[in-house]
């Protein structure tokens, strides 16, 4: 991959992706100005805030939000092209670059016009650890944030399904999870550090689970779990 290729990491909030985000910027990704801390998230969720407004903005266009996502593909207009631009016009071409936000799945096309040749890595957790997860942080229904997770993660099997997308399970072991992004840093142009990857802390992790049987009621859950699990067990 050739230099300042930008790399944008998607996947359902509460997923993982600020610590895959977090790991990669350790392996030599360029992230920027992005929040470092925040409450719910100890080491920040490594998102630059002008991005988030933008998306933000594009949604709100689009009769949407964050936690109600479209339908359909966003519509992107001329002033949310020219933010983008101005955006973009910040961040070195001499660097491997990178942006998080898992309002992505619901916009990259935006970004995909200006950037043809952008890499992806996706993350992926389960529903039920998610849902427990956006219930501590936002009051969610568990129901609410199972159906949410379906929204998002049926997104992403649309890429998935597309085009060759690098994919990590969150709820990997703390060292097969290491083990896996060691291995597919070489890949995007990063290089694992001499002392190893220190971001991550499997005392951060919450609420994780691997048991399906526990979504008896959701069979959608069930259907996409299992998909994304499949996709999984391919990049091995």
């Amino acid at each position: 991959m050739r230099r300042g290729t930008p790399i944008f990491v998607i996947g359902m909030h509460r997923s993982g992706t600020s610590c895959l985000t977090g790991i990669l910027e350790e392996a030599g990704l360029f992230l920027g100005d992005v929040k470092q801390k925040s409450r719910f998230n100890a080491k920040g969720n490594r998102e630059n805030f002008t991005i988030l407004e933008l998306h933000e903005q594009i949604l709100r266009d689009n009769q949407a939000t964050w936690d109600c996502p479209p339908a359909e593909t966003c519509i992107w207009s001329e002033d949310h092209r020219r933010i983008r631009d101005e955006i973009l016009a910040t961040y070195p071409q001499d660097v491997t670059w990178g942006i998080k936000d898992p309002r992505m799945l619901f916009t990259l096309e935006g970004w995909q016009e200006v950037l043809p040749d952008v890499r992806l890595i996706a993350t992926f957790r389960h529903p039920l650890a998610v849902a427990k997860s956006l219930n501590k942080r936002n009051g969610f229904t568990i129901e609410r944030g199972i159906d949410l997770w379906c929204q998002y993660n049926s997104k992403l099997c649309e890429y998935l399904s597309t085009r060759a997308i690098p994919l990590i399970n969150f709820d990997l072991s703390g060292p097969e999870y290491l083990d896996r992004i060691r291995r597919l840093t070489p890949q995007l142009g990063l290089s694992v550090p001499d002392h190893g990857f220190s971001f991550f802390e499997e005392s951060l992790r919450t609420s994780n689970h691997q048991i399906e049987s526990e979504l008896p009621q959701h069979t959608e859950a069930h259907r996409i779990y299992q998909r994304l699990s499949q996709f999984d067990s391919n990049e091995k």
